[in-house]
């Protein structure tokens, strides 16, 4: 894990703008499940993970959809029904729905029978192995599926680490996408953010692949969600959130779900992300998005071939000093999935 002097310096300043410089992910040799060694923080290489289970997620590439069971095992009551808070029409179990009221968000598991490239809602109790590779710093941070919370139906994934290690689950699955062009959404639970060192910089969802040498980070520093990218021409950078406006963004909540989605645009080099159902668009990127690393160079994205989710903190030291994050019905697709279905 190398330094980040440069940010103690420099990201205080930045942080008034929205702007912080963010931290490499340079790690030392990492353990990975089943699958080989992860490759520090760039979205590892393809293998196995978990047992394969018999149903409770679907995975396809992105010709097609090849459809896994969704255990119910004691899920709470089903989908809520109401369209109250949506938006684009429809209703709460129809594409194109993409809903804003959070109400309508839990219920029981609904990953069967959708024909997304990816859909897991963890009810089976194991990783699939034919989509997720497990990656970890030491044994005891492995990823896990539990009960003890979960958005929907019983279960979900669950990330422990300790202090500065590193927790996720990759993916190469559903790469190439057609126009390098996907959608991700997954319900993200954190029992406890970081409160030192102010600035801890994290990322949940990390994409990587050919040609430019960008990761493109889905995370967060001084307690607010973030976007941005290290290894790549413009540089280490995270902005963090201003919307609705730089005074009144509010920190990341805490034990409780937050419907998180993103959309990384290849073919025009732009990225969207969205909360609860709401675009935040201070975190949208484009080829001349400001940033504080190398602002003079345009942040272009790579051709995408692998994607993590899960939890990496980056500064060593910080308060507390254990994370647990759990993530429930990940989905990802060509196009928009919303936090209904």
């Amino acid at each position: 894990m190398t330094g980040n002097s440069h940010f103690v310096l420099f990201g205080s300043a930045l942080c008034l703008l929205g702007l912080a410089s963010a931290c490499s992910s340079s790690a030392p040799a990492t353990t990975s499940s089943a699958g080989g060694a992860a490759n520090g923080g760039t979205g590892a290489q393809a293998g196995t993970g978990g047992a394969a289970t018999a149903g409770g997620s679907s995975g396809a590439a992105a010709g097609g959809a090849e459809q896994g069971g969704s255990s119910q095992g004691g899920a709470s009551a089903g989908a809520a029904g109401t369209t109250a808070g949506g938006a684009g029409g429809g209703s709460s179990g129809t594409r194109g729905y993409y809903s804003s009221n959070p109400s309508e968000f839990g219920g029981a598991p609904r990953c069967a029978g959708q024909s997304f490239q990816i859909c897991d809602d963890f009810e089976s109790g194991q990783f699939d192995s034919a989509i997720w590779t497990l990656h970890q710093s030491t044994p005891a941070d492995a990823p896990v599926i539990d009960s003890v919370h979960a958005m929907r139906g019983t279960k979900a994934a669950h990330f422990h680490t300790s202090n500065n290690e590193y927790s996720y689950i990759s993916e190469t699955k559903t790469f190439p996408e057609m126009g390098n062009t996907f959608w991700g959404r997954m319900f993200f639970y954190i029992d406890a953010l970081p409160v030192t060192p102010d600035g801890a910089h994290f990322t949940f969802v990390e994409a990587a692949g050919t040609g430019d040498t960008s990761k493109v980070r889905e995370g967060g520093q001084y307690r607010k969600f973030g976007v941005g990218t290290d290894g790549g021409p413009t540089g280490d950078w995270t902005n963090i959130d201003r919307d609705p406006t730089p005074d009144t963004a509010k920190e990341i909540p805490e034990k409780t779900f937050v419907c998180l989605e993103w959309q990384y645009k290849g073919d025009t080099n732009e990225t969207h992300f969205y909360v609860d159902g709401v675009e935040h668009p201070s975190l949208a990127t484009s080829p001349t998005v400001m940033h504080g690393a190398n602002s003079d160079v345009q942040y272009l994205l790579p051709q995408f071939n692998s994607l993590w989710l899960g939890w990496w903190l980056y500064q060593t030291g910080p308060m507390p000093d254990h994370y647990d994050i759990w993530l429930d019905e990940v989905a990802i697709d060509s196009a928009r999935i919303g936090c209904s279905l």
